[in-house]
């Protein structure tokens, strides 16, 4: 298996076949995936889990001691909301949840949310031994 950098983000390739990709734009602190795809044939076999481990690895999505921001689209099923809830994507009612954010980082990661776009409004949702959990609605637009 190789992990290999494009343009628009990553492929994943088992021997010579491109059997998966990760397209994605990077941000200050993470990054916005905007597509993660396995071929079929290779869905369900853990090739969609290391793409997204290694995505997040590369972009810092580990790093305990750095606020990371990384958001996706939103899951059109009950087994893609399983599969990105196993790395802390969330979705609540039409809300971007993220979790693992430590107590030093949620005023920085609501004051970033804030200025990229002042109709997001970003707040604790829940808070657990140094570790919280934020929740974000966009404003309806009129």
């Amino acid at each position: 298996m190789e992990l290999r950098r494009t343009e628009q983000g990553f492929a994943l390739y088992k021997e010579k076949d491109c059997i998966g990709e990760c397209r994605l734009s990077p941000a200050p602190k993470g990054a916005q995936l905007a597509v993660l795809c396995i071929l079929p044939r290779w869905r369900r076999k853990g090739y969609g889990s290391y793409l997204l481990k290694e995505v997040l690895r590369s972009f810092g999505g580990y790093d305990r001691e750095a606020a990371t921001v990384f958001t996706a689209p939103l899951p059109e099923n009950a087994a893609e909301l399983t599969f990105w809830g196993k790395f802390g994507f969330a979705a609540e009612g039409g809300q971007l949840v993220l979790s693992g954010i430590l107590d030093d980082q949620v005023d920085r990661i609501i004051e970033a949310f804030h200025k990229a776009d002042p109709a997001i409004t970003l707040s604790r949702w829940r808070s657990e031994e140094g570790w919280n959990v934020l929740s974000a609605r966009r404003a309806a637009s009129l």
